[in-house]
């Protein structure tokens, strides 16, 4: 099977202050054509049945007209956390598929990846990524564990206490790119070689 051969959504999560970094890290330069939304978007939309970004500011984002299924949502309370955010972007799933969550500052997802993620969680409730200990993203969730999350007030239950109930297995990978979370611009330059201001136009693998 394919990743075409699944049906499945995506919820992507970019409604962070991103104090430490000192700018929206989705319009961070991923490659010389693409900045992190753009290629998160260029990996899940064509096969996605629904793509969901949240955001802090819907004005900040790339134009999705050109990624089919896929919609804006804006957290106008960042401050409530990445449960709060969670929430808005799983309401917006009405489809009983499983969905990928995905970090904005954990970039290097690829197709490959996706295929792989849906055929290990066949038999459980999630699936995520790590490379030796390190845990990485994204992560995969059934519907039933959207469902059961979104029963819930988001001020009253933490997404990760509360998947610690659900039967879960772990798909490990050899390149640590996977778990790869880019916080600051020390973190950034790091990955990358250099400074987000000198990347524009220049390609990473």
């Amino acid at each position: 099977m394919t990743l075409a051969d699944f049906s499945f959504n995506a919820l992507i999560l970019s409604a962070g202050r991103a104090s430490r970094m000192g700018m929206n890290k989705a319009l961070l330069p991923f490659n010389g054509e693409y900045n992190f939304l753009q290629h998160l978007l260029s990996v899940y939309a064509p096969f996605a049945k629904r793509v969901v970004v949240v955001l802090p500011e819907r004005a900040e984002a790339c134009d999705v007209r050109d990624y089919p299924n896929t919609v804006l949502v804006e957290n106008k309370y960042p401050e409530r956390g990445r449960n709060y955010s969670i929430h808005l972007g799983l309401r917006q799933i009405d489809n009983d598929f499983p969905v990928f969550i995905q970090n904005i500052d954990n970039p290097f997802t690829d197709g490959q990846l996706l295929e792989r993620l849906l055929k290990k969680r066949e038999n459980y409730d999630y699936c995520y990524v790590a490379h030796g200990k390190k845990g990485g993203h994204p992560l995969l969730i059934s519907a039933a564990v959207k469902e059961k999350f979104l029963s819930y007030e988001p001020a009253d239950i933490h997404f990760r206490r509360f998947l610690e109930s659900f039967s879960h297995t772990v798909l490990p990978v050899e390149n640590a790119k996977y778990t790869y979370n880019i916080n600051t611009r020390e973190d950034y330059v790091q990955i990358f070689g250099q400074s987000p201001e000198k990347t524009e136009n220049e390609t990473f693998s």
